[in-house]
Protein backbone atom coordinates (compact mmCIF):
# COMPACT_ATOMS: atom_id res chain seq x y z
CA UNK A 1 0.00 0.00 0.00
CA UNK A 2 1.21 3.33 -0.93
CA UNK A 3 2.01 5.99 1.69
CA UNK A 4 -0.72 8.53 -0.12
CA UNK A 5 -3.07 5.25 -0.19
CA UNK A 6 -2.68 4.76 3.76
CA UNK A 7 -2.74 8.79 4.38
CA UNK A 8 -6.01 8.63 2.94
CA UNK A 9 -7.01 5.71 4.58
CA UNK A 10 -6.15 7.34 8.06
CA UNK A 11 -7.61 10.41 7.05
CA UNK A 12 -11.16 8.73 6.42
CA UNK A 13 -10.91 7.11 10.01
CA UNK A 14 -10.03 10.59 11.08
CA UNK A 15 -13.12 12.05 9.47
CA UNK A 16 -15.55 9.19 10.80
CA UNK A 17 -14.09 9.73 14.42
CA UNK A 18 -14.85 13.43 13.90
CA UNK A 19 -18.43 12.80 12.62
CA UNK A 20 -19.70 10.70 15.16
CA UNK A 21 -18.40 12.58 17.97
CA UNK A 22 -20.31 15.53 16.60
CA UNK A 23 -23.14 13.22 16.17
CA UNK A 24 -22.74 12.54 19.94
CA UNK A 25 -22.34 16.06 21.06
CA UNK A 26 -26.39 16.69 19.50
CA UNK A 27 -27.85 14.28 21.83
CA UNK A 28 -27.61 15.13 25.69
CA UNK A 29 -24.60 13.54 27.64
CA UNK A 30 -26.94 11.34 30.21
CA UNK A 31 -27.80 9.46 27.25
CA UNK A 32 -24.34 8.98 24.74
CA UNK A 33 -21.02 7.48 25.45
CA UNK A 34 -18.11 7.61 23.01
CA UNK A 35 -15.16 5.00 22.80
CA UNK A 36 -11.76 5.24 20.86
CA UNK A 37 -9.34 2.55 20.37
CA UNK A 38 -5.90 2.41 19.26
CA UNK A 39 -4.20 -0.96 19.01
CA UNK A 40 -1.45 -2.33 17.54
CA UNK A 41 -1.39 -6.01 16.41
CA UNK A 42 1.48 -8.32 15.49
CA UNK A 43 -0.73 -10.31 13.25
CA UNK A 44 -4.74 -9.91 12.53
CA UNK A 45 -6.59 -13.29 12.62
CA UNK A 46 -10.54 -13.41 12.16
CA UNK A 47 -11.91 -16.47 12.96
CA UNK A 48 -9.18 -18.57 12.46
CA UNK A 49 -7.56 -16.89 9.34
CA UNK A 50 -4.85 -14.85 9.43
CA UNK A 51 -5.74 -12.07 7.15
CA UNK A 52 -2.29 -9.43 7.99
CA UNK A 53 0.59 -8.54 9.51
CA UNK A 54 1.58 -6.08 11.97
CA UNK A 55 -1.18 -3.89 11.64
CA UNK A 56 -2.58 -0.50 13.40
CA UNK A 57 -6.30 -1.14 14.57
CA UNK A 58 -8.27 2.37 15.13
CA UNK A 59 -11.89 2.03 16.31
CA UNK A 60 -14.48 4.08 17.57
CA UNK A 61 -18.05 3.43 18.80
CA UNK A 62 -20.86 5.85 20.07
CA UNK A 63 -23.48 4.08 22.34
CA UNK A 64 -27.12 5.90 22.65
CA UNK A 65 -29.12 4.55 24.70
CA UNK A 66 -29.23 0.89 23.87
CA UNK A 67 -27.87 1.61 20.42
CA UNK A 68 -24.77 1.88 19.01
CA UNK A 69 -22.58 2.30 15.87
CA UNK A 70 -18.83 2.84 14.90
CA UNK A 71 -15.94 1.84 12.80
CA UNK A 72 -13.12 -0.39 12.94
CA UNK A 73 -10.12 -0.54 10.98
CA UNK A 74 -7.20 -3.15 10.06
CA UNK A 75 -4.31 -1.10 8.53
CA UNK A 76 -0.93 -2.67 7.36
CA UNK A 77 2.08 -1.25 8.92
CA UNK A 78 4.92 -2.44 6.79
CA UNK A 79 4.33 -5.81 4.53
CA UNK A 80 5.50 -4.49 1.45
CA UNK A 81 2.01 -4.01 0.16
CA UNK A 82 1.07 -7.62 0.56
CA UNK A 83 -2.39 -7.40 2.37
CA UNK A 84 -5.15 -4.81 1.74
CA UNK A 85 -6.68 -2.69 4.37
CA UNK A 86 -9.78 -3.41 5.96
CA UNK A 87 -12.63 -0.85 7.30
CA UNK A 88 -15.68 -2.49 8.98
CA UNK A 89 -18.49 -0.08 9.95
CA UNK A 90 -20.97 -2.25 12.44
CA UNK A 91 -24.51 -0.70 14.17
CA UNK A 92 -26.80 -2.79 16.73
CA UNK A 93 -28.84 -2.99 19.60
CA UNK A 94 -28.62 -4.19 23.19
CA UNK A 95 -31.36 -5.54 24.59
CA UNK A 96 -31.71 -6.40 28.45
CA UNK A 97 -32.72 -9.79 29.73
CA UNK A 98 -33.55 -9.56 33.16
CA UNK A 99 -30.42 -8.59 35.58
CA UNK A 100 -28.01 -10.85 34.20
CA UNK A 101 -28.22 -11.38 30.80
CA UNK A 102 -28.57 -9.17 27.53
CA UNK A 103 -29.37 -9.79 23.52
CA UNK A 104 -27.12 -8.25 21.11
CA UNK A 105 -28.62 -7.65 17.83
CA UNK A 106 -26.49 -6.22 14.71
CA UNK A 107 -24.72 -6.64 11.55
CA UNK A 108 -21.40 -5.55 10.40
CA UNK A 109 -20.22 -3.78 7.05
CA UNK A 110 -16.89 -5.64 5.96
CA UNK A 111 -14.93 -3.39 3.49
CA UNK A 112 -11.86 -3.81 1.65
CA UNK A 113 -11.52 0.05 -0.16
CA UNK A 114 -7.90 -0.73 -1.36
CA UNK A 115 -9.29 -3.94 -4.08
CA UNK A 116 -12.99 -2.95 -4.66
CA UNK A 117 -15.24 0.56 -3.56
CA UNK A 118 -15.63 1.85 -0.55
CA UNK A 119 -19.75 1.46 -0.97
CA UNK A 120 -21.05 -1.36 -3.14
CA UNK A 121 -17.96 -3.11 -4.55
CA UNK A 122 -17.78 -6.63 -5.11
CA UNK A 123 -15.22 -7.94 -2.42
CA UNK A 124 -17.26 -6.03 0.49
CA UNK A 125 -19.93 -8.09 2.42
CA UNK A 126 -22.81 -7.45 4.80
CA UNK A 127 -23.39 -9.50 8.11
CA UNK A 128 -25.53 -9.76 10.78
CA UNK A 129 -25.30 -11.35 14.30
CA UNK A 130 -27.11 -11.92 16.74
CA UNK A 131 -26.05 -12.96 20.62
CA UNK A 132 -26.41 -13.46 24.32
CA UNK A 133 -24.21 -12.12 26.88
CA UNK A 134 -24.61 -13.19 30.79
CA UNK A 135 -22.93 -11.16 33.28
CA UNK A 136 -21.29 -14.21 35.38
CA UNK A 137 -17.88 -14.91 36.64
CA UNK A 138 -16.83 -16.11 33.33
CA UNK A 139 -19.12 -13.33 31.51
CA UNK A 140 -20.21 -16.28 28.68
CA UNK A 141 -21.45 -15.30 25.47
CA UNK A 142 -22.91 -17.47 22.32
CA UNK A 143 -23.16 -15.77 18.92
CA UNK A 144 -24.34 -16.43 15.56
CA UNK A 145 -23.31 -14.54 12.44
CA UNK A 146 -24.73 -15.09 8.47
CA UNK A 147 -22.76 -13.07 6.06
CA UNK A 148 -25.16 -12.89 2.81
CA UNK A 149 -22.41 -12.49 0.49
CA UNK A 150 -20.30 -15.13 1.34
CA UNK A 151 -23.19 -17.62 2.25
CA UNK A 152 -21.50 -18.21 5.31
CA UNK A 153 -22.70 -19.04 8.47
CA UNK A 154 -20.68 -18.81 12.16
CA UNK A 155 -21.23 -19.65 15.36
CA UNK A 156 -19.30 -18.25 18.50
CA UNK A 157 -18.80 -18.94 22.23
CA UNK A 158 -16.84 -16.65 24.43
CA UNK A 159 -15.60 -16.68 28.37
CA UNK A 160 -13.80 -13.74 29.45
CA UNK A 161 -12.59 -12.48 33.45
CA UNK A 162 -10.79 -10.11 34.90
CA UNK A 163 -8.32 -10.56 38.02
CA UNK A 164 -7.51 -7.17 39.51
CA UNK A 165 -3.84 -7.00 40.51
CA UNK A 166 -1.87 -3.81 42.01
CA UNK A 167 -3.93 -0.89 42.54
CA UNK A 168 -5.02 0.49 38.46
CA UNK A 169 -3.66 -3.12 36.98
CA UNK A 170 -5.36 -6.12 35.90
CA UNK A 171 -4.76 -9.38 34.38
CA UNK A 172 -7.83 -9.96 32.21
CA UNK A 173 -8.31 -13.34 30.20
CA UNK A 174 -10.47 -14.24 27.27
CA UNK A 175 -10.90 -17.27 25.09
CA UNK A 176 -13.32 -18.40 22.36
CA UNK A 177 -14.56 -21.21 20.20
CA UNK A 178 -16.15 -21.10 16.92
CA UNK A 179 -17.15 -22.87 13.68
CA UNK A 180 -17.60 -21.33 10.11
CA UNK A 181 -19.88 -23.16 7.42
CA UNK A 182 -20.13 -21.96 4.08
CA UNK A 183 -22.03 -23.31 1.08
CA UNK A 184 -19.18 -22.85 -1.04
CA UNK A 185 -16.45 -24.37 0.83
CA UNK A 186 -15.91 -26.91 4.03
CA UNK A 187 -16.67 -25.91 7.16
CA UNK A 188 -13.97 -25.67 10.16
CA UNK A 189 -13.78 -24.79 13.35
CA UNK A 190 -11.57 -22.13 15.38
CA UNK A 191 -10.31 -21.28 18.65
CA UNK A 192 -8.20 -18.46 20.86
CA UNK A 193 -6.84 -17.49 24.00
CA UNK A 194 -6.20 -13.97 24.95
CA UNK A 195 -4.13 -12.85 28.10
CA UNK A 196 -3.84 -8.69 29.13
CA UNK A 197 -2.21 -6.62 31.48
CA UNK A 198 -4.36 -3.39 31.87
CA UNK A 199 -3.71 -0.57 33.17
CA UNK A 200 -5.85 2.48 34.20
CA UNK A 201 -4.54 5.71 33.29
CA UNK A 202 -7.24 8.07 34.34
CA UNK A 203 -10.80 8.00 34.80
CA UNK A 204 -11.52 7.91 30.79
CA UNK A 205 -8.03 6.15 29.78
CA UNK A 206 -6.62 2.66 29.77
CA UNK A 207 -3.58 0.94 28.24
CA UNK A 208 -3.23 -2.59 27.89
CA UNK A 209 0.07 -5.09 26.21
CA UNK A 210 -0.69 -8.72 26.26
CA UNK A 211 -0.22 -12.48 24.04
CA UNK A 212 -2.68 -14.01 21.69
CA UNK A 213 -2.84 -17.68 20.78
CA UNK A 214 -5.13 -18.50 17.80
CA UNK A 215 -5.51 -21.87 16.77
CA UNK A 216 -7.44 -23.74 13.81
CA UNK A 217 -8.78 -27.25 11.95
CA UNK A 218 -7.23 -25.71 8.89
CA UNK A 219 -3.75 -24.73 7.80
CA UNK A 220 -4.95 -20.84 7.75
CA UNK A 221 -2.32 -18.83 9.57
CA UNK A 222 1.24 -17.59 8.37
CA UNK A 223 3.83 -20.00 9.09
CA UNK A 224 6.59 -18.31 6.72
CA UNK A 225 6.36 -14.96 4.90
CA UNK A 226 8.64 -13.92 2.52
CA UNK A 227 9.11 -10.46 0.32
CA UNK A 228 5.61 -10.10 2.21
CA UNK A 229 4.02 -12.65 0.79
CA UNK A 230 2.85 -15.86 2.75
CA UNK A 231 4.61 -18.60 1.50
CA UNK A 232 3.85 -21.61 4.04
CA UNK A 233 1.09 -22.04 6.31
CA UNK A 234 -0.41 -23.56 9.58
CA UNK A 235 -3.09 -24.47 12.34
CA UNK A 236 -2.29 -22.48 14.90
CA UNK A 237 -0.29 -19.03 16.02
CA UNK A 238 1.59 -16.59 19.15
CA UNK A 239 0.88 -12.74 18.11
CA UNK A 240 1.43 -10.01 20.34
CA UNK A 241 -0.92 -6.53 20.83
CA UNK A 242 -0.96 -3.39 22.59
CA UNK A 243 -3.56 -0.82 22.88
CA UNK A 244 -4.97 2.52 24.33
CA UNK A 245 -8.50 3.31 25.14
CA UNK A 246 -10.55 6.02 25.66
CA UNK A 247 -13.66 6.62 26.75
CA UNK A 248 -16.23 9.67 27.60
Amino acid sequence: MSILSKNRLMASLVLATASMAFTATAVTAQEVSFEAVAAWESEYIFRGVQLQQNSFQPSAQIDIDQFYFGAWAALPTNNGGAFDSEIDLFAGVGVPLGEKAALDLGFTYYTYPESTAFIGGDDNTFETFAGFSFDGVLSPSLYAFYDFDLNAFTLEASLSHSWPLAPQFSFDVASHLGGVYASSARGFSYYGLSADISHTLTDNASAALGVRWSGASEDTMFADVVNGVPSRFTDNSVSFGLSLTVTR
